[in-house]
């Protein structure tokens, strides 16, 4: 397959950076692995890296960037791929990943029989928005249709073992589901995104989101912040998340790993005295989970434990113009 500009081209791209004939991709005789090779002199990119000349393997969940497009490749089966052409969920789900579509209109089809429903992933990973979405709908058909019982819903990082297949759904980690990922942060801007550089957006798909869509949600959250945000709010770039940016440096190999180097201490117990923590820290959490010995994934739980979403102090849940997801 030829990627490029051009009518001839298999796949073709329209944007800047862009040639005529930019790069191929063939596939292996391993039938599973494609490789791909620059077409000239216009650079292409494999997670953040340049291709060299005798090209490189691209794998499964890996980020092509060509210019300011950015794709990430993925292997389906064809229903699979099916699902993930359709537009994203409507409601607060906002997902166009299969395994999330698939799963969650398999769950909409037995809502109206008793029993219990299991969500199931990570934490953060919106287990309590698909059960909020599932009530809804279960909400909204009762008021026209007479049923008995009803369903249950529970959420857990693992369904026990009796727990029945067919009315289980486990949400796979925001790491895996980069095909959602400007999605969700198009619902958690309140519908709209700022412009976000190609080089952002691969580094936003690169990066492994400990605290999954919580974390997106701060991420996102710290932009819109006066203190600490973007200086063009129409125009994110890889500066404007520091946390990212460090990763992304990390996996190059553009900047020194921080490391845990401070001994372990715990972090405060309460709200206020946290938030001047984070603040001292310019809502890094790279730097704060060195600092205090804790990783990072432990610093973002211990956050969200005291209920915090966002840089500002917030009393009022209906203050802040982004939207919940």
């Amino acid at each position: 397959m030829t990627l490029g500009t051009a009518d001839d081209c298999s796949i073709r791209l329209e944007g800047t950076g862009i040639a005529p004939h930019h790069a191929r991709l063939d596939r292996l005789r391993s039938g599973s692995t494609l490789r791909a090779f620059p077409l000239g002199e216009a650079p292409v990119w494999i997670n953040g890296r340049r291709v060299p000349k005798g090209g490189q393997d691209l794998e499964e969940g890996a980020v092509l960037r060509l210019g300011d497009v950015v794709l990430l490749h993925r292997q389906w089966l064809d229903e699979e791929a099916q699902s993930a052409a359709l537009p994203p969920l409507p409601g607060p789900v906002n997902s166009c990943h299969p395994t999330v579509v698939r799963g969650l209109l398999r769950l909409q089809g037995k809502r109206h029989s008793g029993g219990t429903f299991w969500l199931t992933g990570e934490e953060g990973c919106g287990r309590s928005v698909v059960i909020y979405h599932l009530r809804a709908l279960l909400e909204e058909s009762s008021e026209r249709d007479w049923i008995t019982g009803g369903p249950s819903f529970e959420s857990a990082a693992e369904a026990p073992p009796d727990a029945d297949p067919s009315r289980t759904l486990a949400l796979p980690p925001l790491r895996n589901r980069g095909e959602d990922l400007l999605v969700l942060m198009a619902s958690i801007c309140g519908g709209a995104l700022p412009h976000l550089s190609p080089q952002l957006v691969e580094a936003l798909l690169l990066y492994d989101w400990p605290g999954n869509i919580r974390e997106l949600r701060l991420s996102v959250a710290r932009c819109h912040d006066p203190r600490f945000g973007a200086e063009d709010i129409e125009r994110w770039d890889l500066p404007d998340f520091p946390d990212v940016q460090r990763h992304y440096g990390e996996r190059v190999g553009t900047h020194d790993p921080i490391t845990l180097q401070a001994p372990k201490r715990d972090l405060p117990g309460t709200e206020p005295e946290m938030r001047r923590l984070l603040d001292a820290h310019w809502w890094r959490i790279h730097p704060l989970a060195a600092a205090t010995g804790q990783s990072r994934s432990d610093v973002l739980a211990h956050i969200f434990s005291l209920g915090i979403r966002e840089p500002w102090w917030r009393a009022d849940p209906g203050a802040s113009n982004l939207s919940r997801s």
